[in-house]
C-alpha cells in the first residue's frame, strides 16, 4: 500500500521512505570560463567547452595581476599620504 509521497505503508500505518539522495554531489569544481560548477573529474567544461586547466591558469594569472596592481596602488597612496 502506498502513502503520501509514494512511501510504503506498513500494516501498523507507519510510512517507510527510502533514504534521501543528495541534491548536489559533494565535490564540485568551479569553471572560471562560465561560472558554472562542474564535476571534479571533468577536463573540459560541459557548459562552455573550455579547457578547465587552461582556464584555471588564466584565472590565477589574472588574480596575480590584480594583486600586483592593488599593491602598487597601496604604495602610491602611502607615498601620497607621506607627502600630504
Amino acid at each position: 500500500m502506498r502513502g503520501i509521497c509514494g512511501g510504503r505503508l506498513s500494516r501498523g500505518g507507519n510510512a517507510t521512505y527510502p533514504a534521501p539522495r543528495p541534491l548536489v554531489p559533494i565535490e564540485l569544481e568551479f569553471c572560471p570560463g562560465c561560472n558554472c560548477f562542474v564535476r571534479e573529474e571533468e577536463t573540459a567544461c560541459p557548459f562552455c567547452g573550455g579547457d578547465l586547466a587552461a582556464l584555471r591558469e588564466e584565472d590565477q594569472a589574472h588574480r596575480r595581476r590584480v594583486v600586483a596592481a592593488m599593491d602598487h596602488l597601496r604604495t602610491l597612496l602611502a607615498a601620497q599620504e607621506a607627502v600630504g
